[in-house]
């Protein structure tokens, strides 16, 4: 068999975006499962050990066809996506636009990943209703009996959220690279960009009190006395807000760090566009003013220039022309002194 011919599998863009996504969505099933199971009055039902089951083959299960929606059967041949979705898999390469690209499939591919966070939440919420659902069901058909709905609702709920919270912000930092270069590309063309979509940054940092609260609710609310289950529940609650907290602000920490590279070129004088990948609508219209203020100062400055050009040549000009007259003038009195002389002779 020659393995050179074998082709090198291409993973497709929007499988790549939320992967991390789907790898968080089973930490989180852990953690909503080890909810359950602390509070589940299994006793009663006797269903603990179909519970701890079905409920992992499940997860893994909604998991692969979240990721069959996002393109994962491209990799045996099969294209079956959404239009948008088809669109950024189709065009998007190695994590990149590729060159050529007209203009109204740049505006298309930047619209669509405008989009794409927002859609994952709706994709997200669809899942995480059929994973819950899913649950309740098995549990119903196995004991016959409600006593355990309210806390298996409650666990799919946090950790619904939980998945949703971080998969939006992962979702934006990775598709980060992209939207910038969407901007690049449409303003050196001249094109004009309709920002729709924008999220609010004071929206965001709500978020780090309501993934407080689901952790204090979880803990305070389900877990009745101090003991190991507390603690590991506990530190496993605060590493989750950890690592969300650290999603949501990298992509605010990025966009700063813009401004300051934006800054440095700006004060070497030459003609500087800021770009950026953000989807905040305080950073893009950061964006516009300084881009704004970037042009009248280099405006300004081809103005000094050209002030400073003229009032040189003036003063050539002057130079010449006193030189000219007052070297005629001293050339006179010398020849004045010249004739004196001779009459005096």
């Amino acid at each position: 068999m020659d393995f050179s011919k074998i082709k090198k599998i291409k993973i497709p863009y929007l499988v790549s975006i939320v992967f991390p996504t789907g790898v968080w969505a089973l930490l989180c099933a852990a953690f909503g499962s080890f909810l359950i199971l602390s509070r589940a009055n299994f006793e009663a039902t006797g269903t603990r050990v179909i519970f701890s089951a079905t409920f992992p083959s499940a997860m893994i299960l909604v998991v692969l066809i979240a990721f069959m929606e996002y393109g994962l059967l491209r990799i045996i041949g099969v294209k079956k996506e959404k239009d948008y979705i088809k669109l950024l898999n189709d065009n998007i390469i190695d994590g990149n636009i590729p060159p050529g690209l007209p203009s109204e499939t740049v505006k298309k591919i930047f619209f669509a990943l405008v989009r794409q966070p927002s859609e994952g939440i709706k994709i997200g919420y669809k899942y995480g209703v059929l994973m819950i659902f899913s649950t309740l069901l098995i549990e119903w058909i196995a004991s016959r009996q409600f006593v355990n709905f309210p806390i298996i609702i409650i666990s799919g709920l946090i950790s619904y959220f939980l998945v949703v919270l971080f998969g939006s912000s992962v979702a934006e930092k990775s598709i980060y690279p992209i939207i910038k270069q969407c901007r690049i590309i449409l303003t050196e063309r001249g094109e004009k960009i309709e920002e729709k979509r924008l999220i609010n940054l004071k929206t965001k940092f709500n978020y780090f009190l309501f993934i407080s609260g689901l952790v204090v609710v979880a803990v305070f609310s389900f877990i009745p006395s101090i003991n190991l289950d507390i603690a590991i529940f506990s530190c496993v609650g605060l590493v989750m807000v950890v690592i969300v907290n650290r999603a949501l602000s990298s992509s605010i920490y990025m966009a700063f760090l813009e401004v300051e590279d934006f800054a440095k070129e700006l004060s070497k004088g030459g003609k500087v566009v800021f770009s950026t990948g953000s989807l905040n609508k305080e950073i893009v219209s950061l964006s516009n003013s300084l881009n704004r203020a970037a042009n009248e100062i280099y405006a300004s400055k081809k103005e000094l220039e050209e002030n400073y050009k003229n009032i040189k040549e003036k003063k050539d000009e002057l130079e010449r022309f006193y030189n000219l007259t007052i070297g005629r003038e001293l050339k006179m009195v010398e020849l004045k002194e010249e004739l004196k002389k001779m009459k005096d002779v």
